[in-house]
């Protein structure tokens, strides 16, 4: 589930000067794309109800259990401080990629929504030239999944994903040292995990309140 968005005062990009920007990370989910749940997020979406079924058909194969038992089963991992994912890998001798994997081969459509105009934005920085990087806290396979379904697996010249790291923080740092952190853009619609690390580092930064939001990267076209 996504973290507390409470706003913070951190200075936004202002779309004149998107010229000095020759790398953009984006954010996946709930920035190129938004949920059906709760206020747009991950809770209670179409997304998170297919993870649990997912889940739990994994548990009843592998523990030979039936669906309630593994339902109660699987709810006990979810107070795991890492999650499910760390839960089922020791327990089953596995690695949480393994895992991820199977769980989370889930097909976008009728999933995610509102990504008409993320994807507008994508294709048009990859026509002015900007290097993009994909930095999402999802495993590999949804990844790998939502890219192909927007059409947009090309336009980035690298991508992140959960199994690549522990907090988006780490990557923002890396990053900073790589690029000149002045010409470098961070996208995402969650203050604390998105904007705030990227700021700290020296990243220039952009809040997707919606992805309306977006336009103003393009100038403020209409849709």
């Amino acid at each position: 589930m996504k973290e507390d968005n409470k706003p913070i005062d951190i200075p936004m990009l202002m779309p004149e000067r998107l010229v000095d920007v020759d790398v953009v990370v984006w954010d996946m989910d709930g920035s190129l794309y938004r949920h059906d749940g709760e206020r747009g997020t991950f809770k209670e979406s179409s997304l998170e109800r297919a993870v649990t079924r997912s889940a739990i058909r994994f548990i009843m194969d592998r523990e030979g259990i039936d669906e309630v038992t593994a339902m109660t089963f699987y709810e006990e991992t979810l107070l795991d401080e890492v999650g499910t994912s760390r839960v089922l890998a020791a327990r089953y001798g596995i690695t949480r990629k393994e895992y991820f994997d199977v769980v989370w081969d889930l097909d976008p459509k009728g999933i995610v929504r509102d990504f008409e105009i993320p994807k507008r934005v994508v294709k048009k920085f990859a026509e002015l030239g900007k290097q993009q990087i994909l930095l999402t806290a999802a495993p590999e396979a949804w990844q790998k999944r939502v890219l192909s379904f927007l059409e947009i697996e090309e336009m980035f010249f690298r991508r992140y994903n959960a199994e690549m790291f522990g907090k988006k923080d780490e990557v923002f740092a890396d990053l900073a040292r790589e690029f000149n952190p002045a010409r470098v853009l961070s996208i995402g619609d969650q203050i604390h995990s998105d904007i705030a690390p990227a700021f700290a580092v020296g990243l220039r930064v952009f809040h997707v309140s919606h992805p309306q939001a977006l336009l103003t990267l393009m100038g403020g076209e209409s849709t």
